[in-house]
């Protein structure tokens, strides 16, 4: 917060807006879904204000995790749509790789785990291949998905689920609201 208030005193609202996103998902993670949803809605008024799509686009994350915290799926599945769509834009992997992480939570609440299983092998590979590990702040939602998940499918019906999500090319995945 403290880091959040320099940049709003020195004016420079593209890094006040990505501490807000940071902000969002940390107190997403202290249980404190209207505080991380008043930080998410001003830092995506910040991205859009400037322009900024990767900013928008990684803030769409975000929004997409307080929308599933709210138990909003719609509203999550729209965020997660529109953060396909300017990352695949953009062309920017790590973000397609966070909103097939995020879009494969919402599938694990609706009862889809094989869809996510798939959607997650993709996801890994992406980041393995980028060296761009998943944010310290948004494994801790990803892990308990996956347990989830794990918990649906038998062992073998995971791996084979992570191995063909694995196998497909970004562009055969639809993100469908």
């Amino acid at each position: 917060e403290e880091t959040l208030d320099n940049f709003k005193q020195v004016r420079n609202a593209r890094l006040a807006a990505y501490t807000l996103s940071l902000l969002a998902q940390i107190y997403l993670t202290q249980g404190d879904v209207a505080a991380a949803r008043a930080q998410i809605d001003e830092a995506i008024s910040i991205f859009k204000e400037l322009g900024d799509r990767f900013g928008m686009t990684l803030a769409l994350i975000a929004a997409g995790k307080v929308a599933l915290a709210q138990g909003d799926l719609v509203s999550a599945r729209a965020s997660y749509r529109k953060c396909w769509e300017q990352a695949c834009a953009i062309g920017a992997l790590e973000l397609i790789a966070g909103c097939l992480e995020g879009v494969g939570e919402v599938l694990v609440v609706q009862g889809e785990a094989r869809s996510a299983v798939e959607l997650w092998g993709k996801a890994a590979m992406i980041r393995a291949d980028l060296i761009a590990p998943m944010p310290p702040v948004e494994r801790i939602f990803y892990e308990k998905a996956m347990m989830i998940a794990r918990e649906q499918l038998s062992d073998e019906d995971f791996q084979i689920a992570w191995m063909e999500g694995r196998k497909k090319s970004v562009s055969e995945f639809i993100l469908e609201q």
